[in-house]
């Protein structure tokens, strides 16, 4: 499989949606939906039997999911609660995601995030085949490298890392979105993986795959009232980046889940 760099079109969920007739519905979350689609499809090309998701969160719909799509995978999810507008109080959010361990039960659900103590001491190293991530990467503040570099001690060599970035496409001046994607594609490289060599956002959005503005304003800035704004239309960047194959594979055990 060859490492990429692309950006989501209405045309490309489409054909990924052919054989997942659970994404092929009205959905207030459609980057998302993208993001899990073009996942599954590398995670399959590559038979990827150990896997990590990072910010799993709690919204997990049934058959749109790795935990579901993927029985025969090892699976771990990690996540932690985020002081973000639209996470519920952190004893409800910590409520929640206790509730995905009996739902889920042959996964492994860690509280934590990545490159940060406590997962930095107990998550396997060398261990992944793949560690994935679906818009999450654009909630990180200033693309902490750690984040990446984390990813990389994570995987074994030859493994992926795989996820999708979400930005704007119609950027307001003050709001420099349109940059973010370069800076990702950087940090991913700083942090020693393989990526592909080409990184620019289409020109018109008249293909791009958009969250729809009115699910935007109701669902993720459901916390802001009557003072809420509308930042402009986002789309997705997808990256598949490779672990090199030169290193040697090591296993440190999870201490606690």
């Amino acid at each position: 499989m060859q490492t990429v760099i692309e950006f989501a079109t209405v045309d490309q969920w489409w054909q990924l949606a052919k054989h997942r007739p659970a994404y092929r519905q009205f959905t207030q979350t459609p980057l998302k939906d993208f993001g899990y689609l073009r996942i599954l499809q590398d995670l399959q090309q590559l038979g990827a039997r150990r896997v990590l998701e990072f910010g799993c969160g709690l919204w997990i719909a049934p058959d749109k999911n790795l935990f579901d799509l993927l029985p025969d995978c090892e699976l771990w999810g990690v996540d932690d609660w985020q002081d973000l507008h639209y996470f519920p109080r952190e004893s409800e959010w910590a409520k929640q995601y206790d509730a995905l361990r009996p739902r889920f039960p042959k996964a492994k659900f860690l509280r934590g995030l990545i490159g940060q103590p406590p997962l930095l001491g107990t998550l396997p190293k060398g261990y992944f085949d793949a560690v994935v991530s679906v818009s999450v990467l654009e909630e990180i503040p200033d693309f902490h490298r750690s984040v990446f570099a984390h990813a990389f001690e994570l995987l074994r060599p030859g493994g992926w890392l795989l996820g999708t970035f979400d930005f704007c496409a119609t950027p307001l001046p003050a709001y420099p979105w349109q940059n973010w994607p370069h800076a990702s594609v950087d940090a991913q490289r700083a942090a020693g993986f393989e990526l592909h060599d080409d990184c620019k956002p289409p020109k018109c959005v008249d293909h791009l795959l958009l969250e729809n503005p009115v699910g935007v304003m109701l669902y993720y800035e459901s916390g802001e009232g009557e003072d809420r704004k509308y930042w402009g239309h986002f789309g997705s960047m997808y990256t598949a980046a490779r672990k090199p194959v030169a290193g040697t594979e090591t296993f440190s055990p999870v201490i606690g889940q």
